[in-house]
């Protein structure tokens, strides 16, 4: 008799025991690796400096860090309305390149020296350009109470056109009144807020300052302090700053960390843990607070072995969620009548806290934080007059386009493949077009290929081919994608044959014309487990926030927490996108796509979409795998393989921060 094997979900045949063995493994190795290091200390940090040298040495080579961006100016210059972004400017001391050139790894993975791609004796003419086209408004300088005006802020006091406003910070309590200061203050670009100069102290008498402003600048000064948990505000002051990570405790990463030197003592924080304490702190306080977040933080080059070091999988993402939540907490409690953010900072090199572009994440930080601010611009109105309305010319009834994204190529034969070449539209940026122009030539000679701007992903393709569908009097559009998620594991390697197999067994089998006739009142049609609850997939605050613009700029009223079907890959009656008509301009807030996972225009329309179905009094439905159509969708409001709900990341945030206390 042949042995059977054992399974069941303790087994090591099920994912559950697979695991376990893993995880006992892996901790057998680090175990072994650890008393090795006790025993050893000496062969190990060899072996440890010299696999961190090797990497460094990559990286000199040529080697780009996964979470590096490069360069993108701002298609529309995100001049938040009603938020002001302030950095903090540092004086940074005479010896700082050479500071930064002889950090070095503190262990294993850890990048060292983190090189600017801008010399530090950029022009200050520079650094406000760069400032301005990325959404910073202001530049706030630390000012010792002994020292003499920064050398930035004496050449920004000495150029009236240059366009950035300036602010002061004592880095301890208010010194004695200082003249220099207080005519820096009457400059007409300096920060105001309830018609005041802002002015920054750790504390101290505000009395003899407040006097002094009133004889020279006319009325008082608006003073602010940094924000400890649990303060009340000094006397005299209207409100706190919040500067992390000052104020919060090492909140320890997960991640194994193997030091390369047991000099090394400083503690190893993970971002989105910091992050979350800080926004937990922002919207717990009991004082006017200005909220405020950090680029970074890695005070090797300042700290050596005794450094503070925070580690991110993808910085400019993981900066991206937490502006973005910031941003949110800045618009809904605004301090006397000012919503303003503080990010620390713009320059602080010896501390890796730097919006700067630097020669590992490149412009990451810069460009997340133009595409964080861009839902809070001026209304279109303001920039251009909006476009005459097409008019729409008579519908076909039942007729239907197929409008296919195609940027990976690969994937595009499965995609196309028994849809009519004669109503199928292919979308692709210019860098893939020769790739799929080879592709069409082969499966589908008669479909036609229009290049588009690399910008928004799938979504701004789609919405420039909407008035050529509507010209062609198309009733039914097939909207698809090449999709791969890197970020989402295994599981994200089938999402695509999930989300788009049903549809395009429908329109193979050209059902798709007698399934909406027989179910009038079905606006949009995605797969079966992939039409989300709007409320509990709503997604990061950014999307909020450009869903709320959507709706302000095209008037629509329908709920935004309206389902949605997931991936924007659905078959929709072209009617419901009727109040686009007429806004291409939409079309130019769209930025060149950096990668973020969530936040973007892009992932606001992935919902919207969804709203203007019910805007149209339609309803969403869905298809199985069998075919089987049911005009209003089953939505999911519980867990989804392919994204985290707002219970479930609230949860996770509970978990961290009773881990940080």
């Amino acid at each position: 008799m042949s042995s059977r094997r054992r399974s069941g979900k303790d087994g090591l045949d099920s994912p559950t025991g697979a695991m376990a063995l893993r995880d006992f493994i892996r901790r057998l190795r680090y175990g072994a690796s650890d008393a090795c290091f006790a025993l050893f200390p000496f062969v190990v940090e060899r072996k440890r400096e010299a696999a961190a040298a090797k990497e460094m040495r990559r990286r000199a080579a040529g080697k780009r860090d996964p979470a590096w961006r490069p360069p993108a100016p701002p298609v529309v210059p995100p001049k938040a309305d009603g938020l002001g972004i302030v950095a903090f400017y540092s004086d940074l001391p005479s010896d700082t390149a050479a500071r930064i050139e002889a950090a070095r790894p503190q262990f294993v993975r850890h990048v060292q020296p983190v090189l600017p791609l801008l010399p530090l004796s950029a022009s200050v003419e520079e650094e406000v350009a760069l400032a301005t086209a990325h959404g910073i408004d202001t530049f706030c300088f630390w000012l010792r109470a002994d020292g003499e005006l920064p050398a930035a802020l004496r050449a920004i006091l000495a150029t009236p056109d240059l366009a950035i406003g300036i602010a002061i910070f004592f880095e301890g309590p208010l010194p004695a009144v200082r003249a220099d200061v207080l005519d820096a203050l009457a400059d007409p670009r300096a920060l105001r807020i309830d018609g005041r100069p802002m002015l920054g102290a750790s504390g101290g008498g505000g009395d003899q300052w407040q006097a002094a402003a009133a004889a020279r600048l006319g009325g008082p000064l608006f003073l602010v302090e940094p924000f400890a948990a649990n303060a009340d505000l000094s006397a005299g002051f209207s409100a706190a700053v919040q500067i992390p990570p000052r104020d919060l405790a090492p909140l320890p990463t997960p991640r194994r960390i193997e030091s390369v030197s047991r000099a090394f003592v400083g503690p190893v924080d993970e971002f989105m843990f910091v992050a979350d304490l800080a926004q937990h702190r922002a919207r717990q306080a009991t004082v006017p607070l200005f909220p405020g977040i950090c680029a970074g933080h890695d005070s090797t080059p300042g700290q050596g072995a005794d450094a503070r070091i925070m580690v991110s999988p993808d910085l400019g993402d993981d900066y991206a969620r937490w502006l973005t939540e910031v941003l949110a907490i800045a618009r809904a409690r605004p301090v006397a009548g000012a919503s303003l953010v503080f990010i620390n900072a713009w320059n602080d090199w010896l501390n890796g806290s730097h919006l700067l572009p630097d020669a590992r994440y490149g412009h990451a930080l810069l460009r997340a934080t133009a595409s964080t601010c861009a839902p809070y611009a001026g209304a279109i109105g303001a920039r251009r007059p909006a476009a005459a309305p097409v008019t729409p010319r008579p519908v076909r009834t039942g007729s239907l386009a197929s409008v296919v994204h195609g940027y990976y190529e690969d994937l595009l034969p499965g995609l196309i493949a028994g849809l009519d070449p004669a109503h199928l539209f292919v979308t692709t940026p210019p860098e893939k077009a020769e790739a799929v122009r080879a592709v069409l030539a082969r499966a589908a000679p008669a479909a036609r290929l229009r290049v588009v701007e690399n910008r928004g992903r799938d979504v701004r393709p789609f919405l420039s081919l909407l008035p050529e569908l509507e010209a062609e009097g198309y009733d039914l559009v097939l909207k698809v994608h090449t999709k791969r998620s890197p970020h989402q594991g295994k599981e994200g390697s089938d999402w695509l044959q999930r989300l788009s197999g049903p549809l395009l067994k429908l329109a193979r089998s050209e059902r798709l014309a007698p399934v909406f006739e027989a179910h009038p009142q079905m606006g949009l049609l995605g797969a079966a487990g992939h039409v989300l609850d709007g409320a509990l997939y709503a997604g990061s605050a950014g999307n909020a926030a450009w869903m709320r613009r959507l709706a302000a700029e095209l008037g629509t009223g329908a709920p935004l927490t309206s389902p949605y079907v997931a991936g924007t890959m659905f078959v929709a009656r072209l009617g419901i996108f009727a109040p686009l008509r007429g806004a291409s301009e939409l079309l130019d807030l769209f930025d060149t796509d950096m990668g973020l996972k969530d936040g973007t225009l892009a992932h606001a329309f992935e919902r919207f979409f969804g709203v203007l179905a019910a805007e149209a009094g339609l309803s969403v439905g869905e298809v199985a795998a069998d075919g089987h159509v049911e005009p209003v969708a089953e939505v999911v409001n519980g867990s989804y393989a392919f994204a985290r709900s707002t219970t479930e990341e609230e949860l996770d945030r509970l978990r961290r921060l009773g881990a940080a206390r």
